[in-house]
């Protein structure tokens, strides 16, 4: 169930739940959601998209001094406070705390985090995790996988279109009642791609503490399983351009086109700040495996 609420504080929850995809100790999936004080005990099982606090985390959310005490086990998409973070949105998390085993069968399971996409995730602070984890690739003491693969190296060839637009003016007559005809009037103006600067982004993980034992096949981390940032850049398009007739411009060359579809290039990079984290406990893999990362 989605839940779209301001703030959601000082409340608990103690049950077992068994579910099926985004699935939460308090909230199954979360859009724009403020916790604050929230405690929630009890074993999660069966399913994807767990998490001891939200299952699934949307758009805007803020996750502060809350815990969730019990077992998560399930397929993947697993942690201890948050399950799934989709690219969408910003998603702070600041001390928390997560204890009991996570143990997932497939891939993205972490003890505060299963999955963070597309750079939407701004910080976890302060958070705390005690429980042995494990899974299949991508398991992390905090957080299984940062994922943003947007910031490509993508070729930019900016393009130039001069568009004309028909205006029809109606037929109509003055105050006098003499009659004028209708016509048309055609304007012409300009329109290119573009690239837009969008600086650089982090996200922060500090002075956060995990005491477990992980076990998985590849891209163990003690803090990160695997933290895949990027740089250069993403594209977008608009197409939906009224217009007469269109010409594009390449090379000083002037060419009739159907189509206009507008490029934008947005530049950026996405990275993270790993800082003042301690892990303690046994990492268990056949590849990749790290102490923090």
């Amino acid at each position: 169930q989605i839940q779209t609420i301001r703030t959601f504080a000082t409340q608990s929850n103690s049950s077992n739940i068994t579910g099926g995809r985004a699935v939460g100790g308090i909230i199954g999936q979360g859009y724009e959601v403020s916790i604050n004080n929230v405690k929630a005990t009890g074993n999660i099982k069966k399913g994807d998209y767990l998490g001891g606090i939200i299952g699934y985390a949307r758009a805007k959310c803020s996750i502060k001094n809350s815990y969730h005490k019990g077992n998560i086990s399930g397929t993947e998409r697993l942690g201890g406070i948050v399950g799934y973070i989709p690219s969408e949105g910003e998603v702070a998390i600041d001390s928390c705390w997560s204890w009991g085993e996570i143990n997932g069968t497939s891939d993205y399971v972490g003890g505060i985090v299963g999955i963070s996409e597309g750079g939407s995730l701004k910080e976890i602070t302060r958070c705390n995790h005690f429980g042995d984890i494990t899974g299949k690739c991508y398991v992390g003491g905090i957080i299984g996988n940062i994922k943003f693969i947007g910031y490509q190296n993508n070729n930019m060839t900016l393009q130039t279109y001069s568009l004309t637009v028909q205006n029809w003016h109606p037929a109509s007559h003055d105050q006098d009642g003499k009659w004028y005809p209708g016509y048309y009037t055609y304007d012409t103006y300009n329109v290119s791609d573009e690239v837009v600067q969008e600086g650089n982004k982090y996200v922060t993980l500090s002075n956060n503490l995990v005491i477990s034992n992980i076990t998985a096949c590849s891209y163990v981390g003690g803090i990160i399983g695997y933290d895949l940032g990027g740089s250069g850049t993403w594209t977008s398009t608009t197409s939906n351009l009224y217009y007469y007739k269109a010409y594009r411009t390449t090379n000083g060359t002037k060419e009739p086109v159907s189509n206009v579809t507008l490029i934008t290039y947005h530049q950026g990079s996405y990275s993270a700040i790993i800082e003042n984290n301690i892990f303690s406990g046994e990492i268990s893999g056949k590849f990749n495996l790290g102490g923090i990362i």
